[in-house]
Formats: C-alpha cells, structure tokens, sequence
C-alpha cells in the first residue's frame, strides 16, 4: 500500500468511524490519478498529502448523504468530490511546473543505487577492458610496432587505471547515518 493510499485511507476512518470497503479502497487506491493536474504540471508531495487528506475529508462528510439518497453511490459521491476539485481550480492548491516530484527511496531503490557502481565496474574489467587488452595485446605481439605497443600500454593504464579510481572512490565515500 502506497503512503497516499493509507493516509487517505486513515483520515477517512478518523471522520467516517467505519470499516472501509472495497468501493472505498479503490477509490484510495486511484485518488492521486483522479486528482491530478493538468498535463504538464505536478504537485509537490506537500500538496498531494493536503489534497489527500481533504479529499478524504470531502468524501468521509459526503456518505451520510447515501443514506438519505441511496440511488447515489460512492463512487457518485467521489465523482463529484473529482468534479468539483478540477472545477474550483485544484481547491486553490498551486501545481509546480518544475518536475514530477519524487518521495522518498525505497530501500530496495537505495540497494539498486549502491549495488549498480559495483556492477558496472565488474562489467568494465571483465568484458569491455578485457577485450580492449586482449586485442591491442594480440595486435601488439603479432606485429611489433611502436603504435601498437603503445596502444596496448594505453589499454593497460585505462583498466588499471579504472579500478584504482572505483577502488578510491569507494573507500573514501563516507557512509551517511542511517
């Protein structure tokens, strides 16, 4: 479940005092599409929780009204709460043109991050400088020429030369407290 799904979800139980259903978990589930600004701009995550939260609200005092009119659903109600948010200009909440703001990493993004350094530096002295050294190697010692000793030299320093700055930057990168 994501953050918005349960905060939207939380504020409606705080207001409506009820066990949520499916119709309810699905609209949680889709709000931030629904409630969405115009192509081109985003909300920052500040304003899609106070959207999300006053949205909830709107919804939590509007379902009393299903009693009294039981031909309007939820989903009725919702629709008009989406209605009206697009109508009276996002609720007055200002959309960024900026980016499309991120929240926090997961810690699967954060293994992802740290892990992809490692794998590219495996992948760079294992196939791509191996067969870089193989080859100007092979040119140099089949037809001994100063260009190709050269050649091969150069290989040589820049797979040398790349593991010893991954090597340097990973020991020197300080760990940021968790």
């Amino acid at each position: 479940m994501k953050p918005s799904e349960s905060l939207f979800l939380q504020t409606y139980q705080e207001l409506n005092n009820s066990d949520t259903d499916l119709e309810i978990r699905e609209i949680a589930k889709n709000h931030l599409l629904d409630l969405s600004p115009p192509a081109g701009l985003y909300f920052s995550v500040e304003t899609q929780d106070l959207i999300t939260k006053e949205a909830a609200q709107r919804l939590a005092q509007a379902i009393p009204q299903t009693v009294a009119q039981p031909e309007l659903s939820k989903a009725t109600l919702w629709m008009r709460i989406v209605t009206d948010f697009h109508r009276g200009n996002n609720w007055g909440h200002q959309a960024n043109l900026k980016a499309k703001p991120t929240g926090p990493l997961t810690q699967e993004q954060k293994v992802r991050r740290e892990l992809f350094p490692y794998v590219w530096a495996l992948v760079q002295a294992v196939v791509i400088m191996k067969a870089a050294v193989y080859y100007f190697g092979m040119q140099s010692s089949n037809e001994p020429s100063l260009q190709n000793d050269v050649l091969f030299a150069i290989a040589l320093t820049i797979s040398f030369g790349s593991l010893f700055v991954f090597a340097w930057r990973k020991s020197h990168h300080e760990d940021k407290p968790k």
